[in-house]
Parts: structure tokens; sequence; C-alpha cells
């Protein structure tokens, strides 16, 4: 028998009671501190019985709300520059109870974005953010955010520890876990062990199998904030984000030229080096781009017709 709890609210007033466990502090260098927990339920029992309607204002606009922590999400949402406290999680406990079921007596945690069900409210929580774009883990030394707690772990000790302890046994190239080893040694060996069930589609790491996944879904979980375009993943969505930041974070070692997306980088180094990896089967001559060989072989075939006639 299936069972399922009511819709996933929508965070409104309704659903923003203050939680005293957790005050947050607004008050500027100068002023009065804010009022304990027991002291603001106390003034707000004295404006209930007085008949006047307990109000908290913005203090930089005309905004106000009879619960604080709707003014909380007000402050990070549309003062973000004055707010002293970091965007609460979007993935509320109404969201996480109303995605509960019980199938054949067990319970599960069903995502309505993708209809993926989880075995956990936590594992529930960890895969909301992938849709939310939620990274509430932020490294304290470079700044790059991380869904997940163990992500940020991960991060710490493979780019800032920098401890290499595994090697490629093959060149002999250092790294810091196994399985970038292991990813690296498919370079050599040409091993494309992870295969999409879709379309077949072969790929040497797990990690390129996943973002792959996803051009077969109508899942597209990652806005612009800027405008309308979403995107089913975030590389995709960051490379277009710089369509609107005009930053090119790409640069070429050689010259400086800088670019937008690492692949035009990539292409734009092949004339410092003079190098031509596409080659004609027919001829050998060789070409900086797939495309110079694609118009060449053109006219391999235009000569044979021509011949043929």
């Amino acid at each position: 028998m299936l069972t399922t709890a009511q819709t996933c609210p929508i965070p409104g007033e309704e659903f923003l009671a203050e939680d005293e466990s957790n005050p947050l502090n607004f008050s500027e260098p100068g002023e009065p501190p804010e009022l304990s927990a027991r002291s603001q339920k106390i003034a707000q029992k004295t404006s209930r019985s007085s008949g006047i309607p307990q109000r908290y204002p913005c203090m930089h606009c005309n905004f106000s709300s009879k619960y604080k922590k709707s003014l909380n999400i007000h402050m990070c949402n549309s003062h973000p520059e004055l707010s002293t406290i970091k965007k609460s999680s979007t993935i509320n406990k109404e969201c996480v109870e109303s995605a509960k079921m019980e199938v054949d007596g067990k319970i599960y945690y069903h995502c309505r974005d993708c209809g993926k069900n989880l075995f956990s409210p936590y594992t529930f929580s960890w895969h909301m953010r992938i849709h939310t774009g939620e990274r509430p883990f932020t490294c304290h030394l470079c700044g790059k955010q991380f869904r997940v707690n163990q992500g940020l772990a991960r991060h710490l000790k493979e780019t800032h520890a920098r401890i290499k302890n595994f090697p490629c046994d093959i060149c002999n190239q250092m790294f810091t876990t196994k399985r970038n080893a292991e990813d690296h040694r498919r370079i050599h060996t040409g091993e494309r062990p992870y295969i999409c069930n879709a379309c077949g589609k072969t790929f040497k790491q797990k990690a390129s199998l996943f973002v792959h996944n996803r051009t077969h879904s109508d899942v597209f979980p990652f806005k612009c904030n800027n405008c309308d375009h979403v995107f089913r993943t975030r590389p995709a969505m960051m490379v277009h984000v710089t369509k609107h930041t005009g930053e090119k974070p790409h640069s070429c070692d050689v010259c400086g030229r800088a670019f937008r997306i690492k692949y035009e980088l990539k292409r734009h180094r092949l004339i410092h080096f003079d190098e031509k990896p596409w080659e004609c089967a027919d001829c050998g001559l060789g070409f900086r781009q797939k495309r110079y060989l694609i118009n060449h072989r053109k006219s391999h075939q235009d000569f044979t017709e021509g011949n043929q006639e």
C-alpha cells in the first residue's frame, strides 16, 4: 500500500515561525544588542495582549514581516552585502516529510523533480541539492563550494594537502588518490569501462558518465541568475555565465590571450606549437581543427565523383 504525505509547501510566512533556538543578530556596531529569545518571547506576548501586531522591519527598505525568519531570508536575498548570515538551507523539514512514502513496509523519500527514491532523509537532502544548486560547504582556502561535507574533505586532501602517495605503474607519475591514479592509467591503456545504458557511449571516468547521463534526461536543475537559461550540468551553466560577466578565465601561457571556454584555449595553443592532430587518411595532409579536415575531405570526394563522370 502506497501512502504519501501532503505536498511540499512553498516557503512562505505561514511556515516561517521564528526558530528561537538559533537567534540571528542583525544589529550594527554601536547599536544595542538584540533581545534574548526569552525577552523577545515576553515582548511578543505583551504586544499580542495589547492588540498591537508584532512586526520586524527591514532597516534598509520598506519591507517588514511578522516573522523574523522571513526578515532574515529577505536580508539574504535583497541585501546580501549587508546581511551578517549566510542563506539558510532551502531544504526544510516540511519538504523532507512531504517526500516520505511507504511501499511494502519500507520507507522511501521520493524526489518529485527526477523520480528517484532515496532511503534516508540525509541522502534525500544531499540529493535535493543537485536540483536546488545549493552548496553549503565552502573551502576556507580557495572558496570552492560543495554539496556535502565529504566533498569538501576530499577537496582539502587532494587539492591543498597535495600528498601524492599513489603512482601510475606505467609512467610513475604520482597522484593524491588511488582513483586519480586509476583514471590516469586509462590514458595509457585506452580502457573505457563506464558505459551509458541509453546510447552505449563509453567513458574513462565514472564522473564523465554521470555528467553524460543528464543529456538523456529532461531535468535542468541549474538556472542562470541573469536570464532564463537552464542547464543540465553546473559546468555548462558556469560557461554560460561568462557571457554575462565577460570573464575569460582560461589564458594562454605563451601569448597571454584569454578565452571563455577551455576548449577554445586548447585549440588556440595549436597555433604556437604548429600541431596538426587531424590527418587526412587519403593524402596524409594535417590540420589543426577537425572542421578543416572535413572540408578538405570533400575535395577528395568531388575529385572522385568528377572522374566517375
